[in-house]
């Protein structure tokens, strides 16, 4: 959720967007058509790719034995600028949607050289390097953790604030106005929560421990809940949430630069069905409002608190022949991009019929209109003055309206268009953000390296989209690597020969047009990326085949490379745990711990030392084994 916002915009409200939106939707279709076509004829960009890291702001109290988060955002991100300036570390920063986080990316990106993996876990150790040299005290720490684990309790904050349930923009029971970064957040929270029609929370499963009530029940009006909406309370097992808690989560986002608009769509469209796979290796967020939960991933609070199912979008009020879509707005892909995969979308995908008929009559291919207009199913939640002005005059960026629709859906992977600086690029979105540098590189430059034998080796992992969907749930359930298993194309080279495989590659010859459905079946994550025995071959095994096949790779690359794949390989046979797993096993042998599934005051502090220690420890050969495994 990064944001677009500049100094003295004006955010709209909800009537106002309604009032503009046809007109603001209009041009940004006309914009996509123009870019679509142009981009034909372009000559093809080079590959580039880079990461978004995500950070929590903390501060330790040692005396009192607390950890809690830090509202500093503003301040930080100024001073980050200062340093930015003097060339220490070119970095894009920006703020996130909480006061207490912060995201940076390179400000050059990594090239597609393989030998740019060198880089990545530098970059981002100087990055973080310079975040805490900018907090300038002992007694802070900047973290890359999926979610802050006691955010919601009494004064998780400093300064400390309360929220206020009856007034104010969030109006949450657990999280005061205080944390929200920014007027674009402020807007989104507003439009939001009148989408949702006042529905205040939901819910996720706590983990059921040994003295864990049962049934678990929560008395909201302790928070300051009237009990007005019985929708409010929560069934039994379950712990009440609110909107505000998908705001303060982190994440590890990639994004590659395509040569062309059709491989950006081939990269689309194979990397939707690893999305599950890869957010259960990533699972890193565990606990919540300071209960350890029955998930893993911070991915359903997204699906969950972004779902509009309750309410009718405005612009649909217009159009009632054209129905909404079924998904949230931060949810799995809907629908593949190219042509070859749409037999694959057996989802329901509702759009406007009208743009999708503009889209069809101006030359989009079918498959195109329908990923783009498929963006146009929700009106945005924030819009500002200065967006509305360039749609009437000239733009400064000349498809810059299409960007904030599209910034306004958060699908697991987006194909984003060019701009002046870029071409076609796609962001991989599923990941949580882990614990050290070496972890959030390896499953960068896995993202990356696999991309490119997808690419080269012309691999199709496509499955049918109701398959990705039941993943993407498996995926987030606890410790679902080791005991959950996902629905994976049994056979990859075989791809309707739309693409040929060489046989010298060690791959079978494809030829000819075939019309099979894919097959696929239930796998483990190990054997999807380590492979099986006289079975599926393995992601790694791919990777280290693209990786042997080039001309010419130096030993320390490959060396770097194979720590990464070691590690992303370990962590798929469970031999390496997943951080969720870890702070599980770290509170669950807490010597406070009553096992009752809560996380009190000093066991966050504890596990938020343990973590800190662990950001700041230079691994030598196996982070994870030498340190976490001892714990």
């Amino acid at each position: 959720m990064n944001g677009l916002e500049q100094d003295g915009e004006r955010w709209l409200t909800s009537e106002e967007i309604a009032d503009i939106w046809p007109k603001i939707r209009l041009n940004a279709v006309k914009e996509f058509i123009r870019v679509y076509h142009e981009d034909k004829g372009a000559e093809k960009r080079e590959l580039l790719w880079g990461d978004e890291t995500e950070y929590i702001l903390v501060h330790f109290d040692h005396e009192k034995k607390t950890a809690k988060v830090l509202l500093e955002s503003e301040e930080l991100l100024e001073k980050l600028k200062t340093l930015d300036s003097n060339n220490l570390c070119p970095t894009m920063w920006q703020r996130e949607c909480a006061r207490f986080m912060v995201e940076s990316k390179p400000a050059v990106p990594f090239s597609g050289d393989v030998e740019s993996i060198l880089s990545v876990e530098a970059s981002m150790t100087q990055r973080r390097q310079l975040i805490f040299t900018s907090m300038g005290s002992l007694d802070k720490a900047v973290l890359t953790m999926g979610a802050y684990p006691r955010t919601g309790t009494p004064c998780f904050t400093r300064p400390a604030h309360a929220p206020n349930p009856t007034s104010g923009v969030r109006r949450s029971l657990f999280i005061p106005d205080e944390v929200i970064a920014g007027a674009r957040y402020k807007a989104i929270t507003l439009n939001a929560k009148l989408n949702m029609k006042g529905r205040r929370t939901e819910h996720i499963p706590i983990f059921k421990d040994a003295h864990t009530l049962d049934p678990f029940e929560e008395d909201l009006s302790q928070f300051g809940d009237k009990g007005k909406n019985k929708e409010d309370a929560c069934t039994a097992s379950k712990m009440c949430l609110d909107f505000g808690f998908c705001g303060t989560c982190c994440a590890l986002q990639v994004t590659q630069q395509a040569s062309d608009l059709y491989e950006a769509r081939t990269i689309h469209d194979q990397l939707t069905p690893l999305c599950p796979i890869l957010m259960a290796l990533s699972a890193a967020t565990p606990i919540h409002r300071g209960y350890l939960s029955n998930i893993d991933c911070r991915w359903p609070l997204f699906v969950q608190y972004t779902d509009e199912e309750t309410q009718d979008n405005m612009w649909q009020k217009r159009s009632p022949s054209s129905p909404r879509t079924t998904k949230s707005r931060m949810d799995s892909v809907s629908c593949y991009a190219q042509p070859c995969n749409s037999c694959y979308n057996d989802g329901p995908t509702y759009m406007d019929n009208g743009i999708f008929e503009t889209l069809l009559n101006h030359g989009v291919d079918e498959a195109m209109s329908r990923y783009v207009t498929n963006l146009f199913s929700r009106d945005p939640w924030a819009l500002s003055d200065r967006q509305v002005h360039q749609c009437g005059e000239e733009w400064l960026d000349p498809i810059d309206l299409y960007t904030v629709v599209q910034a306004n859906n958060y699908p697991s992977v987006r194909l984003k268009v060019p701009s002046q600086s870029n071409g076609w690029c796609v962001e991989f979105r599923p990941l949580d953000v882990q614990l050290t540098d070496f972890e959030n590189a390896s499953f960068s430059v896995f993202v990356v390296l696999l991309t490119r034998a997808i690419l080269k080796y012309g691999l199709d992992l496509v499955l049918p989209i109701s398959k990705v969907d039941k993943n993407m749930e498996t995926a987030s359930k606890r410790d679902a690597v080791r005991s959950s298993k996902f629905y994976f194309r049994d056979d990859i080279f075989d791809n309707k020969g739309l693409r040929h495989v060489s046989a010298q590659n060690g791959f079978r010859q494809i030829s000819g047009m075939e019309t099979n459905w894919a097959k696929f079946s239930l796998m483990t994550a190990d054997e999807i990326v380590n492979g099986k025995h006289n079975g599926f071959p393995g992601l790694i095994p791919l990777v280290n085949r693209f990786l042997d096949d080039l001309d010419t790779i130096d030993v320390k690359t490959r060396l770097t490379a194979d720590r990464y794949l070691d590690f992303i390989g370990k962590r798929a046979s469970g031999e390496t745990p997943t951080t969720a797993r870890w702070m599980r096993e770290f509170v669950m042998s807490h010597p406070a711990y009553k096992q009752d599934s809560e996380v009190s005051e000093r066991i966050n502090y504890d596990l938020m030392c343990r973590c800190n220690e662990l950001s700041n420890t230079k691994p030598e050969n196996w982070f994870w084994e030498q340190h976490i495994l001892t714990n």
